[in-house]
This record gives C-alpha cells, structure tokens and sequence, in this order.
C-alpha cells in the first residue's frame, strides 16, 4: 500500500498547533504540517523523527532562509 498522508511536526518555542497548522493536498497525496512547542502535545498518538544539520548545513540554510 502507498502512503498517501504524511505529516512533519516543526518544534519551536510559542509554536502551538492550533494555530500554527496547514495542509497542501493534491487528489493522491496530503501532507500537514504543525507546529508545537512541546513533542509531548503529540500525546505519544504518532512517531516522531529526527532531522539534524551538520554545521556546513545549517550554514547553507542560514543563506537560503536569512
């Protein structure tokens, strides 16, 4: 089976999801995207990744993004 909905989680200080949330979706995919200040309002309902930067990384961000 395909997977068909995906989600990323944005931690970051003041972030709460209802309020920071949105959804792009297309007729064969949806992906969400939510902010939280804390993993713990996930409730333990979902897995949580991790995404980690080297420095040379967050140097090609900082660029991109200011």
């Amino acid at each position: 089976m395909l997977l068909k909905k995906f989600a990323y989680i944005v931690k970051a200080p003041g972030y709460s999801a209802e309020k920071h949330s949105t959804e792009l979706s297309s007729d064969q995919f949806s992906t969400r995207i939510v902010g939280a200040a804390h993993l713990d309002q996930t409730n333990h309902k979902i897995p949580v990744g991790v995404v980690m930067y080297t420095p040379d990384q967050e140097a090609g961000l900082l660029k991109l993004f200011g």
